[in-house]
């Protein structure tokens, strides 16, 4: 890479300001431009969904090509933003011994994350056939899904200042990235826990789905993540 002028050598990290990282936000940015731009209607009705309900529920009843193209591409955008996040969170706070990060570790992450999404997809399924509640089931992935596609684009302004910002800067946006994730757990479970209370199912079941669908797919990635010591 060529060189930096010292303004932007007091700027910017060094250390991790590689070719790899610029071109992935690169690559990440222009790639939302291009759905914005291909998908604008979709883009402003998933944005509106997060907080209103009414607008979540006419998506799910909405069906045709370019919306399931607009939700895929957003999913899969989400997946990469989420898995540079944990990249440099975890380097940067030295998570796991021996951490190098970089790209191999962050498509491993975002590969984690979507496979992580469809089976969490496929086992809500499930268990919504199994005790005849598969309404339920839906409304419950769909509000998720509408949540990972959207806390996936708020994070990207974290990730970027944690690896181009000196410090205490990107010490600080990683606080407030992790932040931003905890947040869209908490609004997961309480919508879920809402749509069980609203169809009257026993929250037996709802803390139920929380440990097996929530904690226990997180405890296993962080230790195959740990097993394998990127």
């Amino acid at each position: 890479m060529p060189e930096t002028g010292p303004f932007f050598n007091e700027i910017l990290h060094n250390e991790v300001n590689k070719d790899w990282l610029i071109i992935s936000f690169i690559m990440i940015a222009l790639s939302y431009v291009g759905v914005k731009l291909v998908f604008g209607r979709y883009w402003k009705r998933y944005r509106q969904a997060v907080f209103y309900s009414q607008e979540a529920k006419k998506l799910i009843h909405e069906k045709n090509v370019l919306l399931l193209q607009a939700s895929v591409s957003l999913n899969i955008l989400a997946a990469l933003s989420m898995g540079l996040f944990f990249d440099l969170l975890i380097k940067d706070f030295n998570l796991i011994e021996s951490f190098h990060g970089g790209f191999g570790a962050w498509m491993l992450f975002s590969l984690i994350m979507i496979l992580y999404v469809g089976a969490r997809y496929l086992l809500i399924n499930i268990l919504g056939r199994a005790a005849d509640n598969i309404n339920v089931a839906l409304l419950i992935n769909h509000q998720w899904l509408i949540n990972f596609k959207n806390f996936g684009f708020f994070l990207l302004p974290f990730s970027f200042s944690s690896a181009f910002i000196i410090s205490p800067v990107d010490r600080i946006a990683l606080f407030l990235g992790l932040g931003v994730v905890v947040f869209m757990l908490v609004m997961n479970y309480l919508k879920a826990f809402y749509i069980l209370y609203q169809h009257r199912i026993s929250i037996y079941y709802g803390i139920l789905y929380l440990c097996t669908l929530e904690i226990l797919p997180f405890l296993i990635f962080w230790r195959v993540i740990r097993l394998l010591k990127i």
